[in-house]
C-alpha cells in the first residue's frame, strides 16, 4: 500500500474522476429543475427530522421499560 503525499498533484485517475464528477453534476443541474432539487432537499430534511424524532421517542420508551 502506498500513500500519496499531499504536495503532489493528483494522479491521472483522480483527475479523470473529478472531471467526470463535474461533468455529470453539470448535466444533472441542467436536466433537473432547481425547484425540484429544493423540494427534494426539503423532503430529505423533513424525513431526517421525523427519523430523529422517532428514534428519540423509542429511546425514551426503552429506558422507561
Amino acid at each position: 500500500m502506498s500513500v500519496t503525499p499531499v504536495d503532489e498533484p493528483p494522479g491521472i485517475w483522480r483527475s479523470l474522476a473529478q472531471a467526470l464528477d463535474a461533468y455529470f453534476v453539470d448535466r444533472t443541474k441542467r436536466a433537473v429543475p432547481e425547484i425540484r432539487l429544493r423540494r427534494a432537499k426539503q423532503e430529505v430534511a423533513r424525513c431526517r427530522m421525523l427519523v430523529l424524532k422517532l428514534h428519540k421517542t423509542s429511546t425514551v420508551q426503552s429506558k422507561q421499560a
